[in-house]
């Protein structure tokens, strides 16, 4: 029987395309094998990471490395730490070619609605004159409030209080760690096993992710900041002083010196720490969550001053120990100033400006040209029912729950 040449070739053409075909199919499959894989190692590596930031949040504090993470070949390093007045939880898995961090900052939802002010009870009243208001729950002392005239004018405020008067405790709840111990050890060289000390020269830039170890950069000479870009997992110690420029961009790192200076009209978020002042120019804006503190030692005082229309949204935390009360102010929040968010204050506060939020405040003090007057609030309000957004505070009570309050 003859074949046709064309015939052969014909066979020969289709046995070549199925080959063809055929080797397209298992390309395809082990393709599709390969990506599946990939993707299910992107889940399982998601997956390790919030997971491991919750485990960070929940368990401990401090930083620590996990190898074969649930019996898989997962490496991964969690960190808890305090990081301002809040904390900071990180996490950073690593399996085979994949590496994916996270971080969050972590504040508390406080366990009462509507406490606006606590101020312990010393067997105090509280004055309030000119424009001075309560909105919310007041703890106080059992005299509770009074009208007090300055300048000739007493109270202009239809309603003093608007909520319901509670007692006080004879002090301040407590803080839950020791703010002075923990960043004052900071300006006396002393750095936390999380840190790593940077020997490289300040750039106008610097980025540094939170689920890398803290980064500190320390000189003891005075620091002007201007037009710097500075970003992330970052401590910044000087021994003089640190003065803010407004074309600063600074975004949630911890700056530490005796005085610091944000000049009028800057926009930043930032943690700053002190001993001896902190000032907030007019119309700076301090982003969520950002805290100012200062960190003094028994027998010290210093003072934070918020300067009209600046804005501080996060915390202000003042613990002077004060052996006896003076007539110096500690805490200033000048009239148009906000606060967003908690004020905790041991020592003397004149409040002109607006609190949307809390109050603790172991004294008031209104301090004029010719007289000073113990425990009033002259034109300053507290506002704890319009304050926006959910309610992350300091951890005030033990029972406060922690919640995210951003992430980074």
């Amino acid at each position: 029987m003859k074949i046709k040449a064309g015939s052969l070739s014909y066979a020969l053409f289709l046995a070549l395309i199925i080959s063809l075909l055929c080797f397209l199919m298992i390309g395809l499959l082990h393709l599709n094998r390969i990506a599946f894989l990939r993707s299910d190692l992107s889940f399982r590596v998601e997956d390790a990471l919030y997971t491991g930031i919750s485990e960070s949040r929940a368990l401990f504090k401090g930083s620590r490395i996990i190898t074969n993470y649930q019996d898989e070949t997962f490496k991964l390093t969690q960190m808890h730490r305090n990081w301002g007045a809040f904390e900071m939880a990180s996490c950073l898995v690593e399996a085979k070619d994949r590496r994916l961090g996270r971080a969050v900052i972590l504040a508390h939802e406080a366990i009462d609605s509507i406490r606006a002010l606590y101020h312990p009870d010393e067997n105090n009243s509280l004055g309030m004159s000119g424009e001075a208001q309560i909105i919310g729950d007041a703890y106080l002392s059992s005299k509770g409030l009074e009208t007090k005239f300055i300048n000739g004018k007493g109270i202009l405020s239809s309603k003093m209080l608007q909520g319901n008067k509670r007692e006080a405790g004879k002090s301040l709840p407590q803080l839950p760690f020791d703010y002075v111990k923990y960043w004052r050890a900071y300006l006396e060289g002393q750095i936390n096993s999380v840190d790593s000390l940077s020997k490289n020269a300040f750039s106008e830039t610097i980025r540094h992710p939170f689920w890398k170890k803290t980064i500190v950069y320390s000189t003891s000479n005075s620091l002007k900041l201007q037009g710097v870009k500075w970003k992330g997992n970052i401590i910044v110690v000087s021994n003089e002083e640190i003065e803010i420029s407004a074309d600063c961009d600074l975004k949630d790192l911890i700056l530490i010196a005796p005085v610091i200076k944000v000049n009028s009209g800057a926009r930043i978020s930032a943690h700053l720490f002190a001993v001896n002042s902190i000032e907030i120019g007019d119309s700076v804006h301090l982003n969520y969550p950002s805290s100012i503190s200062l960190i003094n030692r028994k027998g010290e005082a210093g003072q934070i001053e918020l300067k009209p229309n600046s804005r501080v949204n996060g915390a202000i935390v003042h613990t002077v120990d004060l052996r006896s009360r003076s007539n110096d102010v500690h805490l200033w929040i000048q009239s148009k100033a906000l606060v967003i968010g908690t004020v905790y204050n041991s020592g003397n506060m004149q409040l002109q400006g607006t609190v949307l939020g809390q109050v603790f405040s172991r004294y008031f003090l209104v301090k004029t040209e010719t007289a000073i007057y113990e425990d009033v609030i002259l034109d300053g309000q507290i506002n704890r029912k319009d304050h926006p957004g959910p309610l992350l505070f300091l951890p005030i009570n033990a029972k406060s729950k922690q919640r995210i309050a951003k992430f980074l």
